[in-house]
Formats: C-alpha cells, structure tokens, sequence
C-alpha cells in the first residue's frame, strides 16, 4: 500500500481502542503519528492488559494491536513544561484525535476551541461516549447492552458479548470517515478549522442496519438466536456431520435453496412447503430437523467437497490457528519493534487501490 498521507502529521490524544485504531490507519498509510500518553498512569492503559498467558516483559498485545509504527510522548500535561512540548507538536499537526471528556479536555486546555486558534487549518476530531454534555465514560461493553446488540446475542437465556470490542472498531470507522471527508474538503480549498464529532452510542446504533429496520418498520423486538438470522434462513443456522463437526448453511434465496435440496440429494416432496424463504423462516424448527436429518449421515469432508463442487454456499468454524494459517489472513499480519521487543498486529486497511 503507497503511502498517501505521507507529509500529514497526526497527533492522537486518546487511548485504548477507538481513537489509536485511527491514529494507526493514518500511520500505515505514511503519516506521521505522534500519541501522547500520560506518564502520571504509565502511558495508555492498554499497555497493561496482558491475557493470563502472555509475556509481561513487553507491551501487551492489546496495546500492539492499536498502536502501528506511532511515536509515543510520555508527558503530564499538568505540567507546563510537558504542555508547552505538546502545543509545539501540535503547531504544525494537520489532524488531532482526542477521546477525553469535555471538562478533562478544558481543564488540559486542549479542546478545539482553544487548539484551533493555534492552527486555522486544523482537523479536529473528538470522540465520546455518548455527546459532548454527557459526562459518563465510554465502555464498548456497556455500549453493547445499552444499544441491543447485547440484547440479540447468545441463545435462550443465556447472553453473549462480541468478543472483540466492536463498537469502538465501528466508531474508529465514523472517525476516519469524518477526517477524510474534512481532508478532502481541505484539499478544495476550505482553509478553516474543522471539528468532527463522534459517539461511540451513535456509532452503535447506526450498525443497527436490518435489525433497527425490523423494529421500525414491524415492531419486531429481535429475539436471541445464536448464529440464525432473522430474516433468513438457513442462513447461519447450525449443523453437525457424521463426525461431529459443526457447519453452517448461508442460504441468501429461494434459487439457492433448491439447489441445497438437489445437491443433498433429497426429494422436492419433502421440503416443498420450504420452498419459500418466508415458510422457512416461519417454521426453522421443522426445516433444521430434516436438515439436520441429512447432514447427519454425511462426513465433514464428503459434504465440503459437495458443497465446493455444487457451489453450496457454506463454511466451518474455525479457530485463530486455524485463520492465520490461511494465505489471505497471513498477509494481513503486520510486524514492528515496540521498546526493543518484536510485536505483531493485524493490519486496519483490508483495501488495495491500482
């Protein structure tokens, strides 16, 4: 990837996830990234969460996994010396990403207000939790009960949480976003400050996509269904082989449906009140039952070479290990040297541009 922020200094005023995910896009893009941590608290608190198996005598990976070739500043920004050293970076920064909360912003004086004034051509993007009045901290855990996904996930009784923290990825997107689109506005000609605000709540509700619809529209409170969708179906819905591997079904359509039957070799008779997307969503439990039926009696590999073969669409579950050994995977593996210790993360740009 050709580094076309290369000459675009970022100063990023923010920690754990959200806003350092940003601060790393630009970084693996060429820009200059210089992240402020504070060495009242030992730096971002992201340094500290080791997993219970990992090596402590380095920066832990959750820190790894946000923070790409960035330059880190530790200073106490109470402290004058420390501010005056900030205010001299930021003198000639195009970009400042900053998740503190307003009245921690104004009390370090580095709110866009004051910041603007320093640079009449500065991109400024600021994250909350909820807005700008709302003093609450951001949690992606609370702002996945608090926005429904909590409240869909798991089965029956028993809830799941997205095991990575989604929305601040989701809000880290709403943030590149806004500094692009103020990047192009710059580049055709607008020579004022500009302010970009960004909720981690809103980020959260604006992924609500087909779900938020389906109450909107329907009143259609969604009800937890494991991996089932519920408009679709079979379409994430969960099966097990004559070995005892599990394999999901993603069936998008009608067309694609009659195809399974065939390919399963089973009788039109037997699934013809199926046949329509919406019978099948009606009635999931008696469609799994004859599915299951069939898949049951078929090998994992057997029924992968039949699905490959029939263009069945369709996959396994696969662990880390598993992922990583793929070649799509490996290549987005990135490496770099964090205080004399080898790190590695994923890279936050799935995209190439010919």
């Amino acid at each position: 990837m050709f580094e076309i922020f290369k000459g675009i200094k970022v100063i990023e005023l923010a920690s754990v996830l959200a806003g350092p995910m940003v601060g790393t896009f630009f970084a693996e893009l060429g820009a200059e990234v210089i992240k402020i941590e504070n060495k009242r608290s030992s730096g971002d608190p992201t340094r500290q969460w080791y997993a219970a198996s990992e090596r402590t005598d380095r920066v832990s990976a959750y820190y790894a996994s946000a923070n790409y070739k960035k330059k880190s500043l530790m200073l106490d920004l109470t402290q004058e010396q420390d501010y005056k050293l900030l205010i001299q970076e930021i003198r000639d920064a195009d970009i400042v990403v900053n998740n503190f909360p307003d009245s921690v912003s104004r009390k370090l004086k580095v709110q866009y207000e004051f910041l603007s004034q320093l640079k009449n051509d500065l991109i400024y993007c600021q994250l909350y939790a909820y807005d700008k009045e709302d003093p609450r901290p951001g949690y992606d855990m609370v702002m996945q009960a608090e926005c429904g996904f909590l409240s869909m996930s798991g089965v029956d009784k028993s809830y799941a949480k997205i095991p990575v923290a989604l929305i601040d990825v989701l809000a880290s997107h709403q943030m590149k976003e806004g500094i692009l689109i103020a990047l192009i506005r710059k580049s055709n000609g607008y020579e004022a400050p500009q302010l970009i605000e960004v909720s981690l709540y809103q980020s959260a509700i604006a992924s609500l996509a087909n779900q938020a619809s389906n109450y909107l529209m329907n009143g259609t409170i969604p009800e937890r269904m494991g991996t089932a969708h519920p408009n679709i179906a079979p379409y994430g819905d969960l099966y097990f082989t004559s070995d005892n591997q599990p394999i999901i079904l993603t069936i998008g359509s009608d067309k694609q449906f009659l195809k399974l039957v065939e390919t399963l070799n089973q009788s039109l008779n037997v699934f013809s009140k199926f046949m329509l997307n919406k019978n099948r969503v009606q009635d999931r439990e008696g469609l799994n039952e004859l599915l299951q039926s069939r898949i049951g009696e078929l090998t994992s590999s057997v029924l992968s070479e039949l699905f490959r073969r029939k263009q069945i669409p369709h996959c396994f579950i696969l662990n880390l290990k598993q992922v990583f050994g793929h070649p799509l995977a490996e290549s987005m593996v990135r490496s770099e040297m964090i205080e004399g210790h080898v790190v590695h993360g994923v890279k936050t740009i799935s995209f190439e541009i010919y």
